[in-house]
């Protein structure tokens, strides 16, 4: 085995669970704190996402394949892991950007 239980040769995966088990964590919801801190792009919060998560299960399973309520599909992935994907809908055209940043009117 490598460094901190790894297989050798794989590295530990930046904002893994290493280096979130030292992250602060809000006592009044008991989330890391990174996910109630605004994205830059268009103010979109991560509470804002989980408050849309019906819609990210549907992108998720149409624009990846990924079915979030697969039995044990999350215990073998990192927070990155999903935090990426569910960005990755916030920049293309899905139910998620839709919902959280409609495209602007026309004249507007």
């Amino acid at each position: 085995m490598g460094r901190a239980g790894q297989p050798p040769g794989r590295r530990a995966e930046p904002g893994g669970a290493a280096q979130q088990a030292g992250s602060e964590v809000d006592p009044a919801t008991g989330l890391p704190r990174w996910i109630d801190n605004p994205q830059s792009q268009g103010g979109v919060t991560w509470s804002d996402i989980l408050e849309c998560w019906n819609l990210v299960e549907a992108d998720m399973n149409e624009r990846y394949g990924i079915d979030l309520d697969e039995p044990g599909l999350l215990e073998g992935r990192t927070v990155r892991w999903l935090k990426v994907r569910i960005l990755g809908l916030l920049e293309c055209e899905s139910r998620l950007s839709t919902a959280l940043a409609p495209p602007e009117k026309p004249g507007a």
